[in-house]
């Protein structure tokens, strides 16, 4: 397992492992199918089927749209830097040095996200 050193301003090395290409594939497959099953349920609901062109496109919004953008942000804020696909793999956001990571840091990983 690849493991990543941070030297200090006290020349101590702190390392800290990476996770695993193949956890993080996972996880975001399970945080993904947790999406689409959010998604596809909502859509049940509102609208007795998967018809979306009827009904208030705002009301799709609020309930549909802006949880599915912000889940990523909202559980690793939440959750202490995991979502549940994450937390399924023990998979865990961090700062660079170590502690965890802030809200702005969380909201920054969400927004760089959609330029990777």
């Amino acid at each position: 397992m690849p493991v990543i050193q941070i030297a200090t301003p006290f020349n101590i090395d702190i390392e800290f492992e990476t996770a695993e290409f193949n956890k993080r594939i996972l996880a975001y497959f399970i945080d993904f199918i947790l999406l689409v099953l959010y998604m596809f349920s909502i859509l049940y609901l509102l609208y007795g089927g998967f018809r979306v062109g009827e009904g208030s496109k705002g009301l799709v919004l609020i309930v549909l749209v802006i949880p599915t953008l912000f889940y990523t942000t909202a559980s690793e804020i939440l959750l202490n830097g995991q979502t549940i696909g994450k937390k399924l793999f023990q998979i865990k956001v961090i700062s660079l040095n170590g502690v965890e990571a802030t809200p702005g840091q969380f909201l920054l990983r969400w927004f760089l996200r959609f330029y990777e």
